[in-house]
């Protein structure tokens, strides 16, 4: 009963918190838009102390560029070419992120309540 108890205390504080992040990561993104946009100075909290982990250094690409040119032996003229899809920072960050989700579903929601979610997500065709 008490697992119950706490589980219900769990849920209760995802769906109460999860507005509240929501609405920090838009004002978030809403004032770095501005300061890129130049309408509002530059703090140096938002700009300066964030990196952007999608941004290719010329130094590192190069560095790759020679270890792949040796690992593949483009001297030899052969290459190897591996044609899967690769997914994208983005994809990865999703699925971890809803891995995530489910995993904390699963530890602290009931079976009726994890029921009752997969029901209205069938009913509203999100069905995943």
């Amino acid at each position: 009963m008490e697992r119950k108890k706490i589980s219900n205390v769990f849920v209760k504080l995802y769906f109460f918190l999860l507005p509240v992040i929501a609405n920090k990561v838009e004002e978030w993104k809403k004032k770095k838009e501005a300061i890129l946009r130049g309408e509002v100075p530059p703090d140096e909290d938002v700009v300066t102390k964030e990196e952007d982990i999608y941004a290719v250094n010329e130094h590192e690409s190069d560095e790759e560029d020679e270890v792949s040119a040796m690992d593949t032996g483009e001297g030899s003229g052969q290459s190897f070419i591996a044609h899967v899809p690769v997914p994208s920072q983005k994809e990865i960050e999703e699925a971890l992120l809803q891995r995530k989700k489910r995993e904390l579903l699963e530890k602290y929601a009931s079976e009726a309540l994890q029921a009752e979610e997969g029901q209205v997500k069938q009913m509203m065709g999100l069905d995943t």
